[in-house]
């Protein structure tokens, strides 16, 4: 979004895509007996993502920079990675 500016159509899309996430991440800790440690790290993502999401808000009406918005989907990422590593 830096380099091509935050038009509309790419935040509405991005922003429908976290919404998205937040709410399979919702589902996901919902399940009954999911593990504890799983839980942390969906429970992480789930911030992350709503984080994000928050910043896209900031960054599309010229609040803030992208780099936080990167570094929050960043912290999703590898949240959900050690969850993988941890149930694998």
């Amino acid at each position: 979004m830096k380099e091509i500016g935050p038009s509309r159509e790419l935040v509405a899309a991005i922003k429908s895509d976290l919404q998205k996430s937040e709410e399979h991440l919702k589902e996901a800790m919902s399940i009954h007996g999911v593990d504890s440690e799983i839980y942390v790290h969906l429970y992480d993502a789930r911030i992350a993502v709503e984080s994000s999401a928050q910043m896209l808000y900031l960054v599309s009406s010229g609040g803030t920079t992208g780099e936080i918005t990167l570094a929050g989907l960043d912290a999703a990422l590898d949240s959900l990675k050690k969850m993988q590593i941890a149930k694998g």
